[in-house]
């Protein structure tokens, strides 16, 4: 009977499950923000066509630079260059008189836009032989030519347009506080009046850097308060 029962425990035992594993606790998620949907605005499309029409090319240097002595290839003390002594020479003609009753032979040109004095001109020897009468800009008119023809030399030029400048960009229009700033020792001037007094250059504005070139002006005061200059006039500096 004991061995029945010692038999029947060993069964019993042998028979039991084993005790089951305890399962794996889950991670904890982690809370994390959405992700936020970016998007770039590369602007309008571009027509590349337009964007080179819209970039303006660089200003094109005159060939008619200012500067002491000369403007372009007109140089005082020289003959008229070749350039300008065309068939229409004659029609640029005028005698004249200008500040004090001083007689002048004198041509004119738009392209450039200046005014230029020869030396020993007709009119100016008339009036130096004892003529006071008006100018004779027409019955002068083929000898002036003759002069220039046979080497007259240039004596004063007048610029009275757009387009002739310094190498610094500053021609007619120029303003007096500009001039200052770029050239040393640069002031103004009244001009004593005149019997030719037309209003519009009682003052000049010269510069140790460029001796025998003036940029005139209606006044002085006007000049110091911002007025455009209306003509830079070139001359041979006394010795």
């Amino acid at each position: 009977m004991r061995s029945v029962v010692v038999a029947a425990a060993l069964v019993a035992s042998c028979s039991k499950a084993p005790p089951k594993a305890a399962e794996p606790t889950p991670p904890t998620p982690i809370a994390t923000a959405p992700i936020a949907e970016v998007t770039i605005d590369a602007g309008p499309p571009v027509d590349a066509a337009a964007a080179a029409v819209a970039v303006a090319p660089p200003p094109v240097a005159s060939k008619w630079v200012i500067a002491a002595g000369r403007v372009g290839s007109i140089e005082l003390g020289k003959p008229l260059p070749a350039e300008l002594v065309t068939a229409e020479l004659g029609a640029r003609y005028a005698a004249d008189y200008i500040a004090d009753a001083q007689a002048v032979d004198t041509f004119t040109f738009t392209d450039p836009p200046l005014t230029v004095f020869i030396a020993g001109g007709p009119f100016e020897r008339k009036v130096k032989g004892g003529f006071s009468g008006a100018p004779l800009t027409d019955a002068l008119r083929d000898k002036a030519v003759a002069a220039v023809k046979a080497g007259a030399k240039v004596k004063m030029v007048m610029i009275r347009g757009a387009g002739p400048a310094t190498a610094e960009g500053f021609g007619v229009g120029a303003h007096y506080p500009d001039l200052k700033a770029a050239y040393p020792k640069t002031f103004p001037y009244p001009r004593p009046p005149t019997e030719d007094d037309r209003g519009d250059d009682g003052c000049v504005v010269e510069s140790s850097a460029m001796k025998g070139v003036g940029w005139v002006y209606r006044w002085c005061k006007g000049a110091e308060q911002g007025e455009a200059a209306n003509r830079v006039d070139l001359w041979i500096p006394e010795s």
